[in-house]
């Protein structure tokens, strides 16, 4: 998982550093005591001057555990070229990481010395649909070029129903996708068709525009299954006359007419 290594080894990092100040702060006293009970018979420096050197034993076996934490490399398989790889896990943090802003460049070069990071996952998306999810339209476009499925983003979503439902999309990335031949716009695992999680997505706002009516024409155009059924049997058109109080409503409607077998 991106980020979670990360937050993993930063979070035993700063015990470390915790620890680690703790032991100092116990060396320094136990020191200073030291010196000050040469000549002092004091209970009270005497416990203490245990205290501190209890402390240094104790503190000193979590410095060693989380120390071997941060020594261990986690490892990932990935499967590629027909066998199962293992990748360090600090590398792929790394990969997603530079997905999320796209730098392509760093991305050429990870991908030159582990080309099956292209077929690696986190938090249960491939590259594509990492890219999709942070609207980076370049890198849908620079994975695309390089042969990923556009139908693909994750194991179980279609790359318009995950955009659709979850948001993760505007004009640009919408554009580059839809240019893409291969994509099934109708590719879809949940029970709501792409044509009805789109509608639901565009009238969040109580409004349709020209621009949003435009792509739904569009897509209509490109096939859109518009009789395909929710998990109530509602087709698009049923849908569609369920809506009230929307702005811009009829431009739908006409292009609903249109799409009529």
């Amino acid at each position: 998982m991106a980020f979670g290594g990360v937050l993993l080894s930063g979070f035993a990092f700063i015990v470390l550093l915790i620890l680690i100040l703790i032991v100092v702060v116990n060396i320094i006293a136990f020191i200073v005591l030291t010196i000050v009970g040469r000549n002092n018979d004091s209970r009270v420096i005497k416990f203490f001057q245990m205290m501190t050197g209890y402390t240094l034993f104790v503190g000193i076996m979590p410095i060693i555990f989380v120390g071997i934490i941060l020594s261990v490399k986690r490892k990932e398989t990935i499967e590629y070229d027909g066998k199962e790889v293992k990748v360090d896990a600090k590398i792929i943090d790394k990969f997603y990481t530079n997905i999320s802003f796209c730098d392509i460049d760093t991305l050429d070069n990870l991908l030159d010395k582990y080309p099956e990071l292209y077929f690696s996952k986190t938090d249960g998306l491939y590259p594509l649909g990492y890219s999709i999810k942070y609207k980076q339209y370049n890198c849908i476009k620079y994975f695309v070029d390089k042969g990923s499925d556009v139908n693909k983003p994750s194991d179980n979503w279609g790359t318009l129903e995950y955009m659709f439902h979850y948001g993760y999309y505007d004009e640009d990335v919408l554009d580059v996708v839809l240019s893409v031949e291969k994509l099934d716009i109708n590719k879809r695992h949940k029970a709501i068709p792409v044509a009805q999680l789109y509608l639901k997505s565009i009238i969040i706002d109580k409004e349709i525009t020209e621009k949003e009516a435009s792509y739904f024409e569009k897509l209509v155009s490109m096939g859109l299954d518009l009789k395909d059924t929710n998990g109530s049997n509602i087709d698009t058109y049923t849908y569609i006359d369920s809506l009230n109080d929307i702005k811009g409503l009829d431009k739908i409607k006409k292009i609903l007419d249109i799409g009529k077998p």
